[in-house]
């Protein structure tokens, strides 16, 4: 949630400023009030900023923010495209996106958190999109919670590269199948017409060995969805032992491709990255 004001008058303290215009409850509330980001004419402040008649003031409340507590562990980190607006990252697999338990100190979010206080970096780490553990590829971070939350209503072309096990027999197409939790499991999704709308569209680049070299397009994101579709059509991904068979390769599965408008300089931003298991035999993608 985003609140716009103009500041009407002069010399006075953030948070004596927000004591005396009206929020919304859930942004006065002491539960939320940690989650507050404030910016100042377009940069990040705290709360004893002193404003000044005619700044533009944006409050924003991310429900993604909520964690904020990330400890720096420096790591080898791919950088893919960076200026002071955004970090876009290359994951490799077996590696969380954001610390869990089993992950607390092992995660991206701890490497990039790293990678901020070597640079003299001040920001959070705001993941504009996140891979599961066994997926690679490309992740997209915001420097600050504004474009963050900005960042939901952009256009975001997300493409992967996988390995379908058996023989797609159309070489291109759309799936079209509602997904939702699996009753039976806390982590696995299904296919259940009760459950939520997912498109992915896709096109064969090659077949071989009884395997599919496919590219998929995410023209919605639920959870797992790719390996769902897939496997629901009865190709799972190669090396996927939730949805299909375990395998020496790992998940072939990877984020291969983003492009998105820049919300600051209006220049188209396309980045590629190659997994590790493509060959130089398989057609351009």
């Amino acid at each position: 949630m985003i609140l716009e004001f103009i500041v009407e008058e002069d010399s006075i303290v953030l948070k004596d400023y927000l004591a005396k215009i009206r929020l919304p409850r859930n942004f006065r509330s002491g539960q939320n009030k940690e989650h507050l980001f404030f910016f100042v004419n377009n940069q990040e402040v705290a709360n004893y900023y002193r404003l000044k008649k005619g700044d533009k003031l944006v409050i924003v409340a991310s429900e993604k923010d909520k964690d904020t507590t990330v400890n720096p562990v420096k790591d080898n980190l791919t950088i893919l495209f960076e200026d002071e607006y955004f970090l876009i990252v290359e994951k490799r697999p077996g590696l969380a996106t954001i610390p869990t338990r089993k992950h607390y100190n092992q995660s991206l979010a701890n490497h990039i958190m790293a990678y901020y206080r070597e640079k003299g970096i001040v920001a959070r780490i705001h993941f504009v999109t996140r891979l599961d553990l066994p997926t690679s590829g490309i992740v997209i971070l915001a420097k600050n919670g504004y474009l963050h939350a900005l960042m939901e209503n952009v256009p975001l072309v997300k493409k992967y590269l996988l390995m379908a096990e058996g023989t797609l027999e159309q070489s291109e197409g759309e799936i079209v199948l509602p997904i939702a939790k699996d009753e039976n499991s806390t982590i696995k999704r299904e296919v259940d017409p009760a459950g939520q709308l997912a498109k992915t569209k896709y096109r064969v680049l090659a077949r071989e060995e009884n395997r599919s070299l496919v590219e998929a397009e995410l023209l919605t994101g639920r959870t797992h969805q790719i390996r769902v579709h897939f496997s629901h059509l009865g190709h799972p991904i190669v090396g996927d032992k939730l949805y299909g068979k375990e395998s020496e390769t790992g998940l072939m599965l990877h984020s291969y491709f983003v492009e998105f408008v820049h919300l600051i300089t209006k220049e188209r931003i396309s980045v590629r990255s190659y997994p590790h298991w493509w060959k130089s035999r398989y057609p351009q993608a």
